[in-house]
């Protein structure tokens, strides 16, 4: 018999959050309003159906989100250093069926044009 904890609702909030963080806050600094536009009429930014997620599923997603968004923070100009990092937890997200198709890469920037979006 296998037992399967479910998440709480704070636990998916968060995630949902944190989502929303990358959405509205960190993608803008590095892609185009057009570009962003395009994407929204796609499957990109949705996540899938958290309901039937167990907890330990909900706090893996969370912290491979939380990973990359504090990657692209602390890093701004070193994504060569912290590519590894990226890629593992983009892998993450996308075995538990998070579309998101970005590469390390996209978050290269010169210095002087990073925006802090905090």
């Amino acid at each position: 018999m296998k037992v399967i904890n479910a998440p709480t609702t704070a636990q998916v909030e968060e995630l949902h959050g944190l989502w929303g963080q990358f959405q509205d806050e960190i993608l803008p600094c590095y892609l185009s309003t057009s570009y962003l536009r395009q994407l929204g009429n796609t499957d990109i930014f949705h996540l899938p159906d958290l309901d039937v997620k167990d907890q330990a599923d909900i706090i893996e997603m969370t912290i491979a989100l939380q990973t990359i968004i504090h990657l692209l923070d602390a890093s701004s100009n070193k994504q060569e250093k912290y590519g590894y990092l990226f890629e593992s937890n983009k892998k993450i997200l996308t075995k538990h069926g998070v579309s998101f198709p970005f590469e390390a890469r996209l978050f290269e920037l010169p210095e002087k044009n990073y925006r802090r979006y905090h």
